[in-house]
């Protein structure tokens, strides 16, 4: 049915639903409770038309507040006002919520629910859905596009490859549960990719879901009170792992022990990273016993001392990076042979292809900054790209045009560096 055929009526509520909003989702929802009531015959015909016509493109859907799209598909098909009585449209057609219209055809659906109202996002059925990618600030309508009031304890979604879950921690408290109590327990038996971000408290999501025996990835940034349940969580086997520690509280002085343990229930893993990006938590040498990283990102403040015994205790490493390096009391001897001097510096035992050194420091880089970072340069043969923000890029820039005669390596790595 072309849209054209809709009455007026209906085609303005569609349009003036789609068109309102509000920074504040709850002020938004009281404001137009009864333009987000709809009527039998926008669920029927006009629903799925503005949807299919303004958001599906090769399959899938995507929602970022931006409305006008629907203006403009409906553009030319209204040949008149805004109707002034809305309850004239309540008295014509019975009322009907848009989450009763399932969009069968869909396989990938990307919805933010930052600022939306859970009444613009249409159902979408598990069964046929291939990827999904959640985010949200709000947590009682987090899985309103998959789930309803009638939908049994069990969901199976068993074409799910792809599935990404963004929480904001300091607001969500807990996963929708189902009415009579019971958290739902969603199967994916096909699932390879699972990225569950910034979740503080607690993950029924990862407590109950089935999860297949094998993955190609799974990505976990979670707050430290979160990171001691996986503890109790049955991981499946799985070739790349990341796990992530997040917020500011350091999770009490055991919290790299706990660390290790998780990362050896994955051990068998071939890529393993960990990616603290918590400021408070500092990761000295010794304290990971888990050597079979290929990953690690830290953020709180790193000496170079510590970031060579990284080195040195992770040879398996192929990318690091520092988010806050200092240069304070540096103990190794970062010196390096003059360009005449007829010996090669000692390179590390390592795979490291990716290196990231940033500082938080206002201050100008010392000298010392800049001659640790031509040690690491000398001794890492294996590097491919090195990220350098706050450095200058003069003084390195001609280390490397002297020295990348007797070290090739310097000659094929790319460097970016603050100007």
């Amino acid at each position: 049915m072309d849209i054209s055929s809709l009455p007026d009526d209906v085609l303005r509520l569609v349009l003036k639903q789609a068109t309102t909003s509000h920074y504040i989702p709850g002020v938004a929802q009281k404001a137009n409770l009864q333009l987000l009531a709809v009527c039998q015959r926008w669920r029927d015909l006009a629903l799925p038309i503005v949807y299919k016509k303004a958001f599906v493109r090769y399959g899938a859907v995507s929602f970022w507040g931006d409305y006008n799209v629907v203006a403009r598909e409906l553009d030319g098909h209204l040949t008149a006002l805004y109707a002034s009585q809305l309850e004239a449209l309540r008295s014509q057609h019975s009322i009907k919520l848009p989450a009763d219209c399932v969009l069968g055809e869909l396989r990938e659906l990307k919805h933010d629910f930052n600022g939306l109202s859970p009444y613009m996002l249409p159902r979408a059925d598990p069964a046929k859905l291939v990827k999904l990618h959640l985010s949200s600030w709000a947590d009682n309508h987090f899985w309103a596009p998959l789930v309803g009031d009638d939908s049994p304890w069990d969901v199976l979604f068993p074409n799910m490859e792809e599935l990404y879950v963004r929480y904001d921690g300091c607001r969500v408290r807990n996963d929708p549960q189902h009415p009579d109590g019971h958290p739902w327990k969603f199967h994916f038996p096909q699932l390879k990719r699972l990225t569950i971000y910034a979740m503080e408290k607690t993950c029924p999501l990862l407590e109950y879901a089935v999860l297949p025996a094998s993955m190609d990835k799974i990505t976990l940034g979670l707050h430290p009170s979160l990171f001691r349940s996986l503890l109790e969580m049955q991981l499946p086997a799985t070739k790349r792992v990341e796990v992530g520690l997040r917020g500011r509280s350091t999770g009490g002085p055991d919290m790299m022990a706990i660390v290790n343990r998780v990362l050896e229930r994955v051990q068998g893993s071939e890529r393993t990273g960990l990616y603290v990006s918590n400021g408070s938590l500092v990761v000295p040498p010794e304290g990971i016993t888990f050597t079979a990283l290929t990953g690690l990102t830290v953020t709180a403040s790193t000496s170079v001392d510590t970031i060579v015994g990284l080195i040195h205790r992770l040879p398996r490493l192929t990318s690091l990076k520092i988010g806050n390096i200092t240069f304070d009391n540096v103990q190794t001897d970062i010196s390096v042979p003059g360009p005449d001097e007829d010996c090669l510096v000692e390179p590390f035992d390592t795979r490291i292809g990716y290196m990231v050194l940033d500082t938080v420091s206002q201050n100008p880089i010392a000298e010392t900054g800049t001659q640790a970072v031509k040690y690491l340069l000398l001794k890492t043969r294996t590097l491919t790209t090195l990220n350098a923000r706050c450095f200058p890029e003069q003084p390195i820039a001609e280390f490397v045009a002297v020295y990348s005669t007797r070290y090739p390596h310097l000659a094929r790595a790319r460097m970016y560096l603050s100007k």
